[in-house]
């Protein structure tokens, strides 16, 4: 039979069985990496060997570490035409990096859980400025809303915690009726836990998520908005913000920077660019340490937040409630 596209993909089977029908649908092959956790290297490989021309969901790791491959510009890839990325937030420097080393790919960006599989997409038709900045509008045969801290729906344009109902949200966590209960409503309403804006168009902003708030003094403080100004630092390989223990005011932010290969820079430095660059007082870090990676989760393909915090406080030897 004859192929229209080649998909590959760059995870495991059991996250990824939800788009094994891809192939199915296109009269396309699914090319699997043999190892579970491919480096971008064999990903780099695998593409030029079989010319295929999409990737399904491509996680943000892989993705910034693919974009930043030394070798990107050696391997022609002339073929490929559409990455799908998702599993974390994608940020606007990523998806400019990616148009500006692969002008000719299309960068779909999914939004969705584990809970509910793909919820939102960019689609073709987007602008330049809504692909950066939004995760596209609602799946067909969907239903969502952006409510308060008490359940009430926010007005357009207004942040608010991500609900969804539909035909693929999860039915219950197998043996934890409690936990079941704290993450739905009685009447299907799924609480993602992710903070988002709706724009009037119906395009969705992701924002950050709900327990990811920095309470600095009387400030909440979301990660992503200090990640996005240290980002465009030029010699800024990755950033990560997370919240450490604060005796006045609770918690201060603490940037995590891996800088690109030669670069040498200061918690100095860093904080100034954050001033000159739209960061008010509240926002700035408190606090900047320099790395050469970030923890991950067990799997290997995303990055555990938890885990970086302890190590920044560790590296800054703080404690835990200090006083």
């Amino acid at each position: 039979m004859d192929t229209e596209k080649t998909v590959l993909m760059p995870t495991d089977l059991t996250e990824a069985a939800f788009i094994f029908h891809l192939p199915i649908i296109t009269v396309g092959t699914l090319v699997l990496p043999i190892d579970e956790s491919p480096t971008v290297t064999e990903l780099f490989s695998a593409i030029m060997e079989e010319r295929c021309e999409t990737t399904t969901l491509m996680y943000v790791k892989h993705f910034h570490e693919f974009l930043h491959h030394p070798a990107l510009n050696d391997f022609n890839i002339s073929f490929l035409k559409q990455v799908s990325v998702g599993g974390n937030a994608v940020t606007k420097p990523l998806v400019q990096r990616a148009a500006e080393v692969l002008p000719c790919v299309d960068i779909q960006k999914m939004y969705g859980t584990t809970e509910t599989m793909s919820l939102a997409v960019t689609g073709p038709g987007r602008t330049k400025e809504q692909i950066e900045t939004t995760v596209g509008n609602l799946l067909p045969h969907m239903e969502m809303k952006l409510v308060d801290r008490h359940g009430q729906i926010v007005p357009l344009q207004h942040e608010g915690e991500v609900w969804v109902r539909g035909y693929s949200v999860f039915r219950c966590y197998r043996g934890d009726e409690e936990k079941t209960a704290e993450a739905k409503t009685t009447d299907g309403w799924y609480k993602t836990g992710d903070i988002g804006i709706l724009e009037e168009n119906g395009l969705l902003k992701i924002t950050g998520r709900k327990e990811e708030f920095i309470i600095r003094d009387s400030t909440n403080v979301h990660p992503t908005t200090v990640e996005q100004v240290l980002l465009t630092h030029p010699k800024v390989f990755d950033v990560k913000v997370v919240g450490v223990p604060d005796p006045a005011s609770v918690e201060e932010i603490c940037a995590c920077i891996i800088l690109k290969k030669d670069q040498t820079s200061d918690q100095e430095e860093m904080r100034k660019f954050s001033e000159n660059h739209g960061l008010i007082d509240d926002y700035c870090p408190g606090y900047v340490i320099f790395m050469d990676s970030f923890p991950v989760t067990s799997t290997g393909r995303k990055f555990d937040r938890k885990k970086l915090r302890d190590v920044a406080i560790e590296r800054l030897s703080l404690k835990e409630g200090a006083e």
